[in-house]
C-alpha cells in the first residue's frame, strides 16, 4: 500500500473497462476491501469469459512492462489474470472425462510470487495475484 504524505495509507486502485462500468460496484468494493485488509496481494482481477471487466491493484504497484500501444492500464493489469483463466480453462476440459467435477480453485505458488484463480460461476473468475513469497498465502 502507497503512504500518503500524512501517513495514511492510499486505498487500492480500481480500474474498470470500458464495458464494466456499470453493474460491478459491489464486486469492486469486494475486492477493494480484501485487497486493502491484505497488502501481499498485489491486484485482484475479474474475468467474464475471459475478458477483464475489471482489476484492483496496490496504489504504490508499478504497472506491469510491455504493453502494446493499444491496451489500456486495465488490460495491461489483467493480462497474467487472462493467461491463467485460459489455462485453468484447459486444464478442466482435459480433467472432465476423469470425472473430477468442475474446476473451482487453482493455487499456482513459487519461491517469490504466487496466484489464485476461483471460479465464481461457469465463465467468471477472480484471479489474485502477488509478487511476494509471503503473498502465495495471502491470495489464497
Amino acid at each position: 500500500m502507497k503512504r500518503d504524505a500524512d501517513g495514511a495509507v492510499s486505498d487500492p486502485k480500481a480500474l474498470v473497462a470500458p464495458h464494466a462500468e456499470r453493474g460491478y460496484d459491489h464486486l469492486i468494493e469486494a475486492c477493494r476491501s480484501t485487497a486493502a485488509a491484505c497488502p501481499e496481494i498485489r491486484s485482484l482481477t475479474h474475468l467474464t469469459l475471459n475478458t477483464v471487466d475489471f482489476c484492483v491493484r496496490a496504489a504504490a504497484a508499478t504497472p506491469f512492462e510491455d504493453a502494446l500501444p493499444w491496451e489500456d492500464d486495465v488490460e495491461v493489469e489483467g493480462r497474467p489474470a487472462r493467461r491463467l483463466v485460459r489455462w485453468v480453462s484447459e486444464l478442466d476440459a482435459a480433467m472432465r472425462p476423469l470425472n473430477t467435477g468442475e474446476l473451482m480453485r487453482v493455487l499456482a505458488v513459487t519461491r517469490s510470487a504466487g496466484a489464485q484463480c476461483s471460479r465464481l460461476r461457469e465463465g467468471q473468475y477472480v484471479v489474485g495475484v502477488s509478487a511476494t513469497g509471503a503473498g502465495g498465502d495471502a491470495v489464497d
